[in-house]
């Protein structure tokens, strides 16, 4: 009887114990990822059956000059789709959709060269209409980070695009100028960049 009640005692230590370690796990605060890179490439939401509304013009990126931007729009004015959140919880990743207006898409491009799309959504409670819309903006960055004309990397809860730099290879083609340097000649594209279809989601490799 003895040797039974101090199993049970002993079985209920342990459980204790792990409920404890359990806990103090799970209280670490959730750290949101904001960069995620994509080895196939991000499909560009909105991109699609998208037209400029306004002149190619310079940023004038100090980092590198001769940037160029188009600001285009989605077919009807918006496109109503649903864009992920990366959250670290108790050492887990969970993914959150989240669905979205996409109504501006800013198109970057150095030479010619597309290399970045910024991206504005309004939240909504629903991808499918009718929708109702929370009014608060969020921004998203999809970038080319290596010039191979896949665009890898996505960037949640942007500001400003490019406030931490432009990848080094769109630098390289847009060096910074002096009297005695010119910027190269970049051939130009046949086509708005490319994007591939998703797939299955990996973390860079």
């Amino acid at each position: 009887m003895r040797t039974i009640m101090l199993l049970c005692w002993c079985y209920g230590m342990a459980l204790s114990v792990l409920a404890q370690a359990g806990n103090s796990v799970c209280s670490k605060e959730s750290v949101h990822i904001h960069q995620v890179f994509k080895k196939g490439g991000w499909t560009i939401p909105g991109l699609d059956g998208s037209h400029a509304v306004s002149q190619r013009v310079s940023i004038n990126n100090p980092d590198a000059p001769n940037i160029f931007r188009t600001q285009l729009v989605p077919p009807k004015g918006e496109t109503l789709t649903d864009l992920p959140y990366y959250i670290l919880k108790c050492d887990q990743l969970e993914i959150k959709q989240q669905p979205f207006a996409i109504r501006n898409i800013s198109q970057f491009d150095v030479g010619g060269r597309v290399f970045a799309y910024f991206v504005e959504g309004i939240y909504t409670n629903s991808v499918q209409p009718p929708v109702t819309y929370a009014g608060a903006v969020s921004y998203f960055l999809f970038v080319d980070s290596t010039g191979s004309g896949v665009f890898d990397l996505y960037q949640t809860d942007v500001s400003l695009p490019f406030k931490s730099g432009v990848p080094d290879w769109v630098q390289k083609l847009a060096p910074v100028r002096n009297d005695s340097q010119k910027t190269p000649h970049a051939p130009p594209v046949d086509r708005i960049g490319r994007v591939n279809e998703p797939r299955r989601l990996t973390r860079a490799q």
